[in-house]
């Protein structure tokens, strides 16, 4: 009897306990559910495109944890992710699906949100740079820390990942620093560097000697370091092979220019080096054939190529020809194409709308 009763006592004990350590949060594990199909999964659960789905598809089948899954997309969505931005995630990390939420995705976005970063900026960030989630926390932070010292703000920082969303995956203090600290040494300042990093970000991961061959080639075109045009020519050379810049060179000799021509406007406009070939030539025969300009124009006048020849010149030089030929204007052609579209339709527009107006809309030259 006393067996019994003793025997009684442990089993009502034990399931005191089991109920006790079931209901304490500390305890509790979630019943996984049943696997369901990746396709069922994105579409009919988290309303994802057909074609993200397919995507997805190609690297998993099954979704096996799916309340795990929907906990990794509920820690996006309240960071204040996109849906488009989730689903970029999705589509380039499927993996990030079977993450553990608190230990893999958590710190992740912790990292960010310790550096000062509005959701808007990590949303950007991890949106347009998904594989961030396979770096280390620790890695991740000094990388993005080491970035945010130099180019120093938040919105710098998600401006280069941006451009070059792998820039965070060299290593940065091979790469970048020794390159910014050569450039510092050339006497270039700071402010001229972080502008670079931020508008190029794939030139600092060029080898060092890269960059010293560069420096090199700009300052033998008779280029001032200290000028701001400096790194934009440094920029501009980084972004051509020597194929292409012969073959530049060779689109500028095709307009009648010299290699001294080629070299001043370089000098005062490397960014024209940039433009397609076709757009230099579009823009160099209507010049020449509707406004009777020699290829001594362009020389002087380089910024001319940047404009959209059908949004800017051909309407503008359409009104400057009428107007010039009823002698009704004088100056020069260049400074009309750099006018904002207001102040040219106060000018030149307007006061003569019978005689130009159909050369000219409100919509032209934006």
């Amino acid at each position: 009897m006393i067996f019994h009763r003793l025997k009684r006592v442990i089993s009502l004990s034990i399931s005191s306990n089991s109920l006790h350590r079931s209901q304490n949060p500390i305890f509790w594990r979630p019943i996984s559910s049943k696997p369901i199909t990746v396709s069922d999964f994105l579409i009919n659960r988290h309303g994802f495109s057909p074609e993200t789905a397919s995507t997805v598809s190609k690297t998993l089948t099954l979704i096996r944890n799916p309340e795990k899954s929907d906990s990794v997309l509920s820690i996006f969505k309240k960071c204040g992710f996109s849906n488009t931005h989730i689903e970029n995630i999705v589509k380039f990390v499927p993996q990030i699906l079977s993450a553990h939420p608190d230990k893999t995705i958590k710190p992740k976005i912790k990292t960010f949100q310790d550096l000062g970063f509005a959701a808007t900026d990590i949303g950007e960030i991890v949106g347009n740079c998904p594989w961030i989630l396979k770096l280390r926390a620790d890695n991740q932070l000094g990388s993005i820390g080491l970035l945010k010292d130099f180019v120093g703000s938040n919105s710098g920082v998600a401006k280069v990942i941006k451009r070059s969303s792998w820039f965070l995956s060299n290593n940065l203090h091979k790469s970048m620093i020794p390159n910014i600290d050569y450039m510092k040494s050339c006497g270039i300042c700071s402010t001229q560097i972080g502008k670079l990093l931020c508008s190029v970000p794939r030139l600092f991961t060029f080898k060092l000697d890269r960059i010293k061959c560069l420096v090199k080639r700009v300052d033998e075109m008779g280029y001032d370091r200290k000028s701001k045009m400096f790194v934009h020519a440094i920029r501009v050379l980084g972004s051509l092979t020597e194929e292409k810049w012969e073959f530049k060179k060779q689109v500028f000799r095709g307009l009648g220019w010299t290699e001294d021509d080629i070299l001043f406007v370089f000098r005062r406009n490397p960014g024209v080096f940039n433009l397609s070939d076709r757009k230099i030539r579009e823009i160099a025969k209507y010049l020449g054939d509707a406004g009777g300009y020699d290829s001594s124009f362009l020389v002087l006048h380089p910024e001319m190529l940047n404009y959209s020849l059908e949004g800017r010149i051909k309407p503008r030089l359409n009104v400057w020809l009428v107007l010039q030929s009823n002698q009704l204007v004088n100056g020069s052609f260049p400074n009309v194409c750099k006018m904002r579209n207001e102040d040219f339709l106060k000018k030149y527009v307007v006061p003569f709308v019978n005689m130009v107006g159909k050369h000219y809309s409100a919509d032209d030259g934006k």
